[in-house]
């Protein structure tokens, strides 16, 4: 047998302390660096989400400004006064005019597939816009007062619109 000298000893209690070091020092830098990376793409996605939050909230908005606009067209309010007091002709002539109104403001705010009023009993009374299909049912309109804009929310499986109403 061969007989250990010193630098062989102290060789055998240096190296694994020093791999060992160097094995936990690597390691503690991966989970630094890891959390600080993760971190950041976690900041960069929440600051992306709210900007695409605050830019639908903007978007809603606006269209419930639209709604509350369309209420108080004077238009509509001949129209229904005209209505009212059972001039025919006049009402017919009026609501002809609202509703190229209707397809003006549809094309030009370019978010509207179609802009309608129905009356209390639902039925369509003017419309207007590039779509010609139907909207479909209005959602309940119950307990909103004027000055109100409801909404029907995205419903799912309805990719196709979203309603938007206001008291006359």
């Amino acid at each position: 047998m061969r007989k250990q000298t010193l630098a062989h000893n102290i060789l055998l209690g240096v190296v694994p302390f020093t791999l060992g070091s160097l094995f936990l020092m690597s390691f503690f830098h991966y989970v630094i660096a890891r959390r600080q990376i993760v971190d950041g793409v976690d900041d960069h996605i929440r600051s992306l989400a709210k900007h695409a939050a605050d830019n639908l909230a903007s978007f809603f908005r606006e269209r419930r400004r639209d709604a509350l606009e369309l209420t108080r067209e004077s238009l509509l309010r001949d129209h229904l006064k005209y209505a009212a007091y059972g001039l025919r002709h006049e009402a017919e002539s009026v609501r002809k005019e609202l509703g190229r109104h209707y397809g003006q403001f549809a094309r030009v705010k370019d978010v509207y597939a179609r802009i309608a009023y129905l009356d209390a009993r639902g039925r369509e009374r003017v419309s207007g816009g590039p779509a010609e299909e139907a909207l479909g049912p209005p959602p309940p309109a119950a307990g909103l007062r004027p000055g109100q804009v409801g909404d029907s929310g995205i419903q799912p499986g309805d990719k196709r619109h979203m309603h938007f109403w206001a008291d006359v």
